[in-house]
Parts: C-alpha cells; sequence; structure tokens
C-alpha cells in the first residue's frame, strides 16, 4: 500500500531524533507507517547555516546580515521539479499526501509554502517560524492569498517555546489571531505554546505533538481545533 512521504529540512541536526519519534508513534499507532526524507546538506556545518540562509528565505531581505538571502522560490522549485519526483518514481509512495517540517528559517520557508505553492504539501508541522523576516511577509503573503481563495485545503500545525524568542511567540500569536478571524474553508490547524521550552529545545516535542495532530483522524475538514491545547 502507498505510504505518506514526511520532508524534513533541516535534518543536519534533527534527523536522529524526528526518526526516533517517528517510529515510536507508528509502534503506538498514533499516525500511520510514513516516509521520512532528510533534507540536508553534505557540507561542513558554517557552509551549511550559509546555505539554509540563501535557500529558505523568499526574498533578498537583510542582506546586510544575510547575504546570500532570497532563494526560497528556487528551493521550492527544486523540491517541485527534483525532490518530490525523486522520491515519487523511486519508493511506492502517495501521490496526494505529502509532509513539510522545520524549525526557524525552515519554519520561514514552510510558511512560505502554505501560502504561495499551496499543491506541494497537505500537512505541515512549523515550529518557531522566523516570521519577522523581511518585516513579516509572510503576512502579506497570506493577505494577497485570501483576496483570491476563502478555502485553504490543509493541515497545519504551528508550534513554539513560550521562552522562544520575543518576536518569534509575538509573530506566531499575530498569525493565529489572522487564522482565526479568517476562518478558511478547509483549513484545519491548531496554534501551540510549550512551556520551559527555547528556540533550540522545542523541536522534538514540537514534532511528536505535530505529526501526531496532523494525521489525526477527525470528523471532516474544517476543524479549527486551537484553544484546548493553546497553553
Amino acid at each position: 500500500e502507498p505510504i505518506p512521504v514526511v520532508y524534513l529540512l533541516d535534518a543536519e541536526y534533527s534527523f536522529g531524533s524526528v526518526a526516533y519519534t517517528i517510529r515510536r508513534l507508528i509502534k503506538d499507532e498514533l499516525i500511520p507507517p510514513v516516509l521520512l526524507v532528510g533534507v540536508a546538506y553534505e557540507v561542513p556545518y558554517d557552509e551549511y547555516y550559509r546555505r539554509r540562509e540563501r535557500d529558505f528565505t523568499p526574498t533578498k531581505a537583510h542582506l546586510e546580515l544575510y547575504p546570500r538571502a532570497g532563494e526560497g522560490k528556487t528551493f521550492a522549485r527544486f523540491l517541485r521539479s527534483e525532490l518530490i519526483p525523486f522520491v515519487s518514481e523511486t519508493y511506492r509512495t502517495a501521490p496526494d499526501d505529502r509532509t513539510i517540517m522545520g524549525l526557524s528559517f525552515s519554519g520561514l520557508l514552510i510558511s512560505y509554502l502554505v501560502f504561495k505553492e499551496t499543491d506541494l504539501f497537505n500537512r505541515y508541522v512549523i515550529v518557531s517560524p522566523s516570521l519577522w523576516w523581511d518585516n513579516g511577509v509572510v503576512f502579506q503573503y497570506e493577505s494577497d492569498y485570501r483576496k483570491q481563495h476563502k478555502s485553504l485545503r490543509a493541515r497545519v500545525y504551528l508550534a513554539a517555546g513560550e521562552n522562544d524568542g520575543r518576536n518569534i511567540v509575538k509573530d506566531l500569536l499575530r498569525l493565529e489571531t489572522i487564522l482565526e478571524e479568517r476562518n478558511y474553508v478547509e483549513l484545519d490547524y491548531r496554534v501551540r505554546f510549550f512551556p520551559n521550552e527555547t528556540h533550540r529545545t522545542v523541536f522534538p516535542i514540537a514534532v511528536s505533538h505535530g505529526l501526531r495532530f496532523v494525521f489525526e483522524q477527525r470528523d471532516g475538514p474544517g476543524t479549527n481545533a486551537v484553544g484546548a491545547y493553546h497553553r
């Protein structure tokens, strides 16, 4: 039987813990069997940071601090034209069931995909996204999308640590408010802030909760289940 694919960005530092978490979730039948694909660079650590700066930022903002920034759209094209077709041709995968996960800059890139490349993935686990990038350009992407659409067919789990960066928490709260107001048809989402977790510690627990949420069987689309799990 074809299985869903979970794409993990920033796999350099997170693949081992995420693979273990997924094996446990499958064993306990909390998620279905999935194929985990780690997206990483086979380069030294410093170069890895330069490449993620380049590939996970959708615009060329903040060039004085991030001189390589702005190739996120090119990276999305790589996902669409190269990586996803390769995985589909190599493994027996469900053609319309793709999840993507990421933290910080890779969470920024995934937030871009939610509103700009809506057909690429249907499940998203976005942790501590850098929504501050380019004066909050992701909020503009959402606004542009809303002008054309009242439906957003996706399951989205958004999380951060309560002790995450101040801008991370503030911007995620802002995005939560916007999504509540929009009330998109077919959007199933949850926002959660984990106590006693920081930008560097929140990812493993958020992945465990996030995967369970996006794969959870519920009664129909559009179940915006936010409140009970918010804090």
